[in-house]
């Protein structure tokens, strides 16, 4: 099992279990592959045949699959032009949401004001809004993949901070290459015997 600050991937014999945070596109994507939901284990589950479309859509919508350690950065970015949702989802996480007509704007996991504020309130009761804005927010560990796909597809990111690996992933990641290379050389030597 491989664990990721957003993606952790199982590969079973029976099924491929994916958890990560929820992300509409995501589950759309997932249930377009066959994915089932398991609420008991909280996770994503897929046939191993389709592990390859699978971990594409994770590279797609959160920017990791779980599999390889990960370039994370700190970016700025504007949720002006977001006024008439009641939620933003960028860069593989939901940034904010309004709850509530009257409900401040909730900011997701990593994600501060860096400069502007939000409206008081948004929207009608039936359909809440972050609401006119002039809010650029500051999100911590953005996997720079996504920043990178996202700047060549016109959007206008601020990168304030350098790439930063995450060695955890990467000791994990060794560990798994130094066993699977135990696993060739016996391999190898069985067969020279």
């Amino acid at each position: 099992m491989i664990t990721t600050k957003t993606i952790t991937t199982d590969k079973g014999n029976k099924y491929l279990s994916v958890e990560a945070p929820y992300q509409a596109n995501f589950v759309s994507r997932a249930r377009t592959l066959g994915g089932k939901w398991n609420p008991a284990s909280k996770a994503w589950w897929f046939k191993p045949e389709d592990e390859d479309l699978v971990r594409k859509a994770l590279l797609a919508y959160y920017g990791e699959d779980g599999t390889q350690a990960v370039e994370y950065v700190t970016v700025v970015v504007s949720v002006a032009d977001c006024d008439e949702n009641d939620e933003v989802v960028y860069l593989g996480r939901t940034l904010c949401g309004r709850p509530g007509r009257d409900d401040s704007v909730r900011l997701g996991e990593g994600v501060i004001i860096e400069s502007g504020r939000f409206a008081p309130s948004g929207g009608s009761v039936k359909h809440p809004r972050i609401g006119a804005n002039n809010v650029s927010l500051r999100v911590k560990n953005v996997p720079k993949a996504i920043v990178d796909a996202r700047i060549a597809a016109g959007d206008e990111i601020k990168i304030i901070s350098e790439p930063k690996l995450d060695r955890a992933a990467l000791e994990a990641e060794a560990t798994k290459i130094r066993a699977r290379l135990a696993e060739i050389e016996a391999i190898l030597n069985k067969e020279e015997a």
